[in-house]
This record gives structure tokens, sequence and C-alpha cells, in this order.
């Protein structure tokens, strides 16, 4: 078969957005990152919501493939600390809220 000749153009579009991104739980419980993209003079965000565990699925496949577990262990290490660090702001939080509702006895 022969290869057809390439008529294609290089092109560079500039396009004016911001990205904005969250980490939340949905109603069945499953962590997703959320990101939102704005559009400059657009009528809103476009949402985009991953399941966190479906980046987790393509991070094990990769590196099990590549047998890099040095790269594995330090994203662990890496999680395990953020999570200790949003844990630590939520029992903050429970025991400010639980110690406000004691002073006013409700």
């Amino acid at each position: 078969m022969q290869k057809s000749p390439d008529f294609g153009q290089d092109l560079n579009l500039e396009v004016p957005l911001f990205i904005d991104h969250d980490i939340e739980t949905d109603e069945n419980g499953i962590l997703n990152l959320k990101l939102s993209i704005y559009l400059e003079g657009g009528d809103g965000p476009q949402c985009v919501s991953v399941p966190f565990y479906s980046m987790t699925d393509y991070l094990v496949e990769c590196h099990d493939k590549d047998r890099d577990y040095n790269q594995l262990y330090a994203i662990c290490n890496e999680l395990v600390r953020e999570s200790e660090r949003i844990r630590e702001v939520a029992d903050r939080i429970e025991s400010s809220v639980s110690n406000v509702a004691d002073l006013f006895n409700t």
C-alpha cells in the first residue's frame, strides 16, 4: 500500500482559559478529581470529574510494567503525608464545632 503524501500543517492556537481543580467525593462516596475549565468570555465552566481510582489504576499499571517501585513508594509517602494533613484539619474543625456546641449546650 502506498503512503499518501502529508499535506498537513502544524497549527498553534492560543486559547485564553483558566483551569481550576478540586478533590471531592460524589454521592456514591467515590473520590474524584474535578476540573473546571473556564473559557474567557464563556457562559461558565465546563466540568470534568475523573475518578481517583482510575488515575491510581493507570499509575500502578505503568509503574508495574516498568518495575519502578521507587516512584510508587514516593507517591505513596506523599499521599499518606497529605492524608494526615487533611485529617488533622478535619479533627481540629470537628473539635472546634463540638466545643462550641458544648458551650451552648446544643
